[in-house]
């Protein structure tokens, strides 16, 4: 009886830390597909941002574009002829 106990013990423990390892999986995933929802929820904002930028640009006032420029731009680097625009909103760093 004490060998049959023994064993029923021991797959208790193996459950035990599989279900453990199984929690902690869970809960990774669950981190991850958190972060690229908000991501994608950030992406959705910033392409809507452009829409409304490219369909008003010409009737916008420099006040509002400069608005729109320090809501939605980070930096702007000019190196030899090439841009470097980086976004507030696609910061994911």
């Amino acid at each position: 009886m004490d060998r049959h106990n023994e064993k029923i013990n021991e797959k208790i423990d193996e459950f035990s830390l599989t279900e453990k390892q199984l929690d902690a999986s869970i809960y990774r995933y669950q981190f991850e597909l958190a972060d690229k929802e908000d991501k994608n929820v950030t992406i959705e904002s910033f392409k809507e941002a452009i829409i409304k930028l490219k369909v008003n640009l010409n009737s916008m006032k420099e006040t509002e574009l400069k608005a729109w420029l320090k809501a939605n731009v980070n930096q702007v680097v000019y190196d030899n002829g090439h841009y470097d625009v980086t976004f507030k909103r696609l910061d994911f760093s």
